[in-house]
């Protein structure tokens, strides 16, 4: 498949987190501007060679299904 045959959506550059995480308990910041303690489960993704962390499942899976839409679109313009 030729890639700019793609949705622009689907061109976005991102990966599931992997070692080295931040240590248990840590405040991390969140893609709509929040924050929450990092537990080993705390939903992320890299971006542009960057951690993004989510509240909750829901919003990673928003940025996996509408990137244009998601919390982290939307609150950073990304």
């Amino acid at each position: 498949m030729n890639p700019d045959s793609q949705e622009p959506s689907k061109l976005l550059a991102w990966s599931d987190c992997m070692p080295p995480t931040p240590p248990i308990g840590t405040v991390v910041g969140t893609a709509c501007g929040g924050t929450v303690q990092f537990v080993a489960t705390t939903p992320c993704v890299y971006y542009r060679g960057q951690p993004v962390y989510f509240c909750l499942p829901i919003c990673k899976a928003g940025l996996e299904s509408d990137p244009r839409n998601s919390c982290l679109a939307l609150n950073t313009g990304r």
